[in-house]
């Protein structure tokens, strides 16, 4: 086991242990707005060029149109097609926030806090920086999408380094950062896992866009185990609640006082964060 208990019986992170997290792509929302190397969007009749920008997918939560310039700094919703209704939208928030919201408030979460005497942190993002990428340029955004975002929030913010090893079948590689040649990244998604005994689980493949499993078709079997109503139902099983409490009130709950409780808050209240869809 990575946790031992305290005098509290509150679980604690064993000495020496620390999360890293490793990213193949800039991850969508702010931080993949960054400069690519010796690239030109300006006007081929003049001299002057222009750094080629990388544009990030993801939406303003407001869902407004940016044109040709994006704004950065702003909370952002996951990438979609431009054509779908509002309504349709996805209401996640893009992996920029996720990362800020990780690096502020931890790992956890609401419901497992009451588990734990203290959130657990990351200690690094190690993101893979293309050959064509600017590394400058790139090592700004994920600064400021991150830790610029949270210097008035927290004092601890994680590492942030790239690594020039590239994941050889990354969307970025395949297409080899060229605009002439559209590579679609696959459809489909992975997890496993092993258990405290050393027994791998069976890989459980989901289709990426709904986050369903793959081949089930009756709705009791098609959530993913890693879905928020699959685990939900685990944190149920082991608390001992009963069928009628739901996710959003036993969220409340869960951490009403604290130190933590405080900083979520502030968080959620910032000017940098209001608006979050939670």
């Amino acid at each position: 086991a990575i946790f031992t208990r305290d005098a509290h019986e509150k679980y604690v992170l064993k000495g020496g242990l620390k999360f890293h997290l490793y990213i193949s792509e800039p991850p969508c929302g702010d931080a993949s707005i960054y400069e690519y190397k010796n690239g030109s969007n300006g006007d081929e009749r003049t001299s002057r060029k222009r750094p080629k920008i990388s544009f990030t997918g993801a939406k303003l939560i407001s869902l407004e149109d940016e044109g040709e310039f994006q704004e950065v700094g702003k909370l952002r919703l996951k990438s979609g097609r431009s054509d779908i209704s509002a309504s349709s939208r996805t209401s996640s928030m893009s992996c920029s926030d996720k990362l800020a919201r990780w690096a502020s408030l931890g790992l956890q979460g609401s419901i497992l806090m009451k588990w734990l005497a203290e959130p657990i942190y990351l200690s690094s993002i190690v993101v893979s920086a293309h050959p064509k990428i600017d590394r400058l340029s790139l090592e700004k955004s994920l600064e400021r999408a991150i830790s610029q975002r949270l210097v008035n929030l927290t004092k601890i913010v994680p590492k942030i380094h790239l690594a020039d090893v590239q994941y050889e079948r990354s969307k970025s590689t395949m297409e080899g950062v060229d605009e002439k040649r559209k590579c679609p990244p696959c459809g489909y998604s992975i997890n496993w896992y092993c258990s405290l005994g050393g027994k791998q689980a069976e890989p459980e493949v989901t289709l990426g866009a709904l986050g369903r499993k793959q081949g089930a078709k009756d709705l009791p079997n098609r959530e993913s185990r890693l879905s928020r109503l699959k685990l939900f139902e685990a944190y149920k099983k082991i608390e001992g609640c009963s069928e009628s409490e739901n996710y959003d009130d036993l969220k409340s709950a869960a951490v009403i006082s604290g130190d933590w409780a405080a900083k979520r808050d502030r968080f959620f209240e910032s000017d940098g964060f209001k608006g979050w869809k939670r």
